[in-house]
């Protein structure tokens, strides 16, 4: 008969005490596995630190002191949290509470659904919420959380809680939200970080799942958590700066099986160029075309420049006079963060740092230009189309706007430069890239 988590754990303790090797958790998958486990129990404790702690040891196996030093600690807060009412809580529970089961908890709640029964008040409700988690029924559990949730404001640990069983239902969009809801609330949790990091690769948004990550690594450099993710994101992204600057820092994976395809994938990368004009210059305007581009377009102290890693549209934009060395440049999404921002810099322009579109659409001052290059890893953000309705001008690539006859000024080398409002985004061309 498989023993639950706890019962391992403190039969893994046990071992370690006496000098053996943890029964049951032999060879690197069981222990991996057991590793992620632990991960899950902290987080649904509302331990975003202790979780990443735990999930990096799936990756990289402590040494021995560490690993019983981290299961005395779980089996000692789980201990603490049976005796109260689950995590964020330290109220009394309510007398027989503790005596309930997984199946009792459901007919009560189930009776209180029907108008049978009374619902509890929201701390016996928290506890049958994480009586319903550790017992394995996660839908039960997160409905019950999101009951309480209804009618108050949650603590970090509850909400952390759900976001965790949001991830194990498959809804990774509500997870990110919980997530981000318990970052507002206590921002310096790397567990959480790392969570979202996940997330957001998981769901295609590496740009957003770097930022998360290094907020993490700044953090806690020496988790190999945060070293991995980050190294996943510049893999993604295809950024060549992004992960030499990584092994400079030396904040790759000390995992061998990680280390290796990250320096593969570098070495792979390097033939990209970045602040090189192409061999052969795109053609510019004639004289007329350009005084029409200036008449159209208006001037901008601020351009967003979305999917960059090279900056070819933006030597061309400078060679034409649209823009100027001084401009701010906002990246965001690029697939090479960190080389873009030397790459800027070497043009004489100012780069912001990299920030998600969704907040630039919400934060960026009027008048600002748009560019927005190939792209052919990820999905268009929404926020893109609210901030192409407030461009003074827009230069992008076809794979993201369609090219019109009656709109653009201008069209080279694949993108459109038009002036005002564009009403349509593309779903982006699969076949393209820088």
């Amino acid at each position: 008969m498989t023993m639950d988590f706890p019962t391992q754990a403190q039969q893994a303790l046990s071992d370690l005490r006496e000098g053996r090797s943890p029964s049951g958790l032999t060879g690197e998958e069981a222990f991996s596995a057991f590793c992620q486990e632990a991960a899950n129990w902290w987080l649904l404790l509302g331990e975003g630190s202790a979780s990443a702690r735990w999930r990096g040891w799936a990756l990289l196996t402590p040494e021995p002191a560490a690993l019983m030093a981290g299961l005395e600690a779980l089996l000692q807060r789980l201990s603490e949290t049976d005796a109260t009412e689950g995590p964020g809580h330290t109220t009394g529970s309510s007398p027989g509470a503790d005596a309930l089961s997984a199946e009792a908890i459901l007919q009560r709640l189930g009776a209180a659904e029907r108008g049978r029964a009374r619902f509890p008040g929201p701390h016996q409700l928290l506890q049958w919420a994480y009586r319903l988690a550790k017992a394995g029924e996660a839908r039960a559990a997160l409905a019950t959380y999101l009951r309480v949730a209804r009618d108050q404001d949650l603590p970090v640990a509850v909400c952390n809680a759900i976001g965790s069983l949001q991830e194990q239902l498959g809804d990774l969009w509500l997870a990110e939200r919980w997530f981000l809801t318990s970052l507002s609330k206590q921002p310096q949790q790397v567990g959480v970080l790392c969570h979202l990091s996940r997330l957001r690769l998981r769901q295609g948004v590496w740009d957003e799942a770097w930022l998360a990550a290094a907020q993490a690594v700044q953090l806690n450099r020496e988790l190999e958590w945060p070293r991995q993710l980050l190294s996943r994101c510049a893999l993604e992204s295809g950024g060549c700066r992004t992960l030499a600057w990584i092994e400079q820092q030396d904040l790759l994976p000390r995992e061998p099986a990680h280390r290796k395809p990250v320096l593969a994938q570098r070495a792979r990368l390097q033939r990209w160029p970045l602040t090189a004009p192409a061999a052969a210059p795109w053609p510019g305007a004639g004289l007329e075309q350009r005084l029409a581009l200036h008449r159209r377009c208006r001037p901008a102290r601020h351009l967003v420049l979305v999917h960059g890693r090279t900056l070819q549209a933006l030597h061309w934009l400078l060679a034409e006079g649209l823009i100027e060395t001084g401009t701010v440049i906002h990246p965001s999404a690029s697939r090479d963060p960190l080389g873009v921002e030397q790459g800027l810099q070497a043009l004489g322009l100012e780069a912001a740092p990299e920030q998600p579109l969704e907040a630039l659409a919400g934060s960026l001052p009027d008048p600002f230009a748009l560019v927005v290059c190939r792209h052919k890893h990820q999905a268009v953000h929404h926020a893109l189309g609210q901030l192409l309705n407030r461009a003074s001008y827009s230069f992008c690539h076809r794979s993201t706007i369609g090219a019109d006859s009656q709109a653009d000024v201008f069209s080279v080398n694949g993108y459109n430069l038009r002036s005002g409002r564009i009403s349509s985004v593309a779903s982006g061309d699969p076949h393209s890239s820088d």
